[in-house]
């Protein structure tokens, strides 16, 4: 595997506990087609993301990663291999792990306060603690002021940062985020990406964040895993710092790096469907 900077050389923080928190274990997915052959979506996939980690998954249209992280969420089952949060396996969905989508999955018929107090009502959290910790929430991602709004009176970025709020509402043990920026405008998502890193440091929660944005990665995450394609597996991890964030040079070196990696799936590829 290629790596930028080594783990050693990443600072951490002497209470932040480094076990794994996420352990992907040779996990292969098959589909069956409409023709009745085997479509293998992913292949021995083997990967651990630690206690705290902010890990991106980008890789080619088709590589799998969302299906890899369906299949973390518990959103579906691997036809091999398992999923472990904590040692325990992941069996199904739960508001230790959740997940949140590019499409939003808000509620519209509910006020934006209401929306972020759904999690917290369903695991049997009071009205009155709701109500205190949504206001809160939404106080974090800029909200305050739009708690008794409803969701289609927002604007799109408005209606992301309430999903964001969401997500935290129940404080996962891990959130799973699935190119929930990507149809924002450039500037609505730098700020949504500010906001992400902040709320990141503030909830110090894990997060495995899928995107095609290799710039994204770069600015987000410690850990970027490139994936290949057919079948979908990971092929190459670049570890991320503040300190190489801050060095120009080393972004744009570990840029054409990824994106050396990503040549060179993608192009042998392309070429072969031109052949057919």
């Amino acid at each position: 595997m290629t790596s930028v900077v080594t783990s050693a050389d990443r600072p951490v923080a002497k209470d932040v506990p480094q076990q794994a928190k996420i352990a992907i274990e040779g996990v292969t997915k098959e589909f069956a087609t409409e023709t009745g052959d085997t479509f293998v979506a992913l292949t021995k996939v083997n990967c651990t993301v630690a206690d705290r980690e902010f890990v991106s998954l980008v890789g080619p249209s088709g590589c799998g990663k969302t299906t890899l992280l369906e299949i973390v969420a518990g959103l579906q089952a691997p036809t091999s291999g398992r999923v472990l949060m904590d040692g325990e396996e992941i069996e199904g969905p739960g508001p230790d792990h959740v997940v949140i989508f590019q499409q939003y999955a808000l509620f519209p018929w509910r006020t934006v306060a209401a929306n972020v107090e759904f999690p917290m009502e369903v695991a049997g959290v009071g009205r009155a603690e709701r109500r205190e910790r949504a206001l809160e929430y939404l106080g974090m991602v800029g909200l305050d002021g739009f708690a008794d709004h409803h969701i289609w009176q927002l604007s799109g970025g408005m209606q992301q940062r309430a999903a964001l709020a969401r997500g935290i509402a129940c404080q996962p043990k891990v959130m799973l985020m699935d190119e929930p920026f990507s149809g924002a405008d450039a500037i609505t998502r730098e700020i949504l990406q500010d906001l992400l890193a902040r709320l990141r440091k503030e909830t110090r929660q894990t997060i495995i964040f899928v995107t095609h944005s290799v710039d994204e990665a770069i600015r987000l995450s410690d850990r970027i895993m490139v994936m290949g394609t057919r079948p979908g597996r990971i092929i190459s991890t670049f570890d991320v710092t503040d300190d190489l964030r801050d060095h120009g040079d080393r972004v744009t070196e570990l840029r054409e790096a990824i994106w050396s990696v990503l040549r060179n799936e993608i192009v042998p590829i392309a070429e072969a469907e031109e052949r057919t």
